[in-house]
């Protein structure tokens, strides 16, 4: 749950927009939590996720294993 609040503090405070915290867990064994957010444009949508990915290695210590979605900045997963 503290990765799911750090992802969707960051993704607010670089003003995404529409944050929504899912639990998944009973349909996805993969994970418990998906944080989604809305952007206005691809800059942002890629301002958002590098703030997520540098915040939870700031106060986790953990990185991604894998991101999709990022070179195309419409989508990141």
């Amino acid at each position: 749950m503290a990765l799911a609040r750090i992802a969707a503090q960051a993704a607010d405070d670089k003003q995404g927009s529409d944050i929504v915290v899912l639990n998944v867990g009973d349909v996805l064994a993969i994970t418990e939590l998906f944080v989604v957010t809305s952007a206005n444009n691809a800059p942002q949508v890629r301002t958002i996720a590098n703030e997520i990915s540098a915040r939870i290695r700031e106060q986790l210590g953990m990185s991604p294993l894998h991101s999709e979605g990022v070179r195309e900045q419409q989508w990141i997963l």
